[in-house]
């Protein structure tokens, strides 16, 4: 009987040290699993210019001026417009993409040259979310369905006032004068939020 008890108690002792040593591994797998997630790809270009942050400033200095033969080519003059465009393209990122874009018109508000007509080209839409700032969305399934490229086109006209005429003319006065607007393009991955009209 005693060594009944002796054998009963050994093979106890054996089988609580297999329940232990089998929680023990089980918990050890548990915490030493790795996760491996590939991150989604961020390359986007903003007028050719491959952005690897989130934001970019620039000033426009390449502008289509309208031509007139009164006027030298390349010139903008009273009663001439022009545009330019700034163009997003995401082609390589593999989330949805939101582009705020801030126009800074500090240098030409004291003159008769305006900003109008902001538009997306390609027939996408594209809100006007502040007085300057305007904001486009492009999804990721556009990206992925053979790609989306957005091309933003501001128009820019110089308007031929008569009561303008001396303000003008010292514009006009100063050799090599251009027209810069500095332009912020922020932009930022796409969650769903609202994008609220100003």
């Amino acid at each position: 009987m005693k060594r009944a008890c002796y054998i009963l108690g050994f093979s106890l002792i054996i089988v609580v040290i297999f329940l232990m040593i089998r929680a023990y591994s089980l918990l050890e797998s548990n915490t030493t699993r790795v996760v491996e997630k590939e991150l989604g790809k961020w390359v986007i270009l903003v007028n050719d210019l491959d952005v690897t942050g989130d934001e970019v400033e620039f000033e426009i200095e390449n502008i289509s001026y309208e031509t007139a033969s009164t006027v030298e080519e390349g010139r903008l003059a009273p009663g001439l417009g022009g545009h330019f465009d700034i163009t997003i393209d995401p082609t390589d990122t593999d989330v949805s993409v939101r582009y705020d874009i801030i126009f800074d018109y500090t240098d030409i508000n004291e003159t008769a040259i305006n900003i109008s007509n902001i538009v997306e080209t390609n027939g996408n839409e594209l809100i006007q979310t502040g007085e300057s700032t305007y904001t486009g969305v492009i999804p990721l399934s556009d990206i992925k369905n053979g790609g989306r490229t957005d091309n933003i086109r501001t128009s820019i006209t110089w308007n031929n006032n008569e009561d303008n005429n001396e303000k003008d003319s010292e514009i006009g006065l100063v050799e090599n004068n251009t027209v810069s607007i500095p332009v912020t393009v922020k932009l930022t991955q796409y969650t769903g939020e609202e994008i609220v009209e100003y």
